[in-house]
């Protein structure tokens, strides 16, 4: 016999999460104070360059892989020409 779905409880808790949070926003909205323009650090802009270089760290020794096996194929390949042909 299949287990009871916990999704019922998961939907009934992430209500009543959703719903303190607003509770706490609106008490603490008052509160806030904007900060001044001269207060905010000015935000370093990442180039597109720089944000690939991020995500693809892992292209280039993958790419150095691949063509160190393809060469060792290659020359396995030529050896086995001149012995076999």
């Amino acid at each position: 016999m299949p287990k009871k779905s916990r999704r019922s409880k998961t939907k009934k808790r992430a209500k009543l999460a959703r719903i303190a949070r607003e509770r706490n926003s609106q008490q603490a909205a008052p509160a806030v104070v904007a900060p001044a323009v001269s207060d905010v650090p000015p935000k370093k802009k990442i180039s597109e360059a720089q944000g690939s270089a991020i995500r693809y760290q892992y292209v280039m020794p993958e790419l150095r892989r691949i063509g160190i096996l393809t060469g060792v194929m290659l020359l396995i390949l030529l050896v086995l020409s001149f012995i076999v042909g």
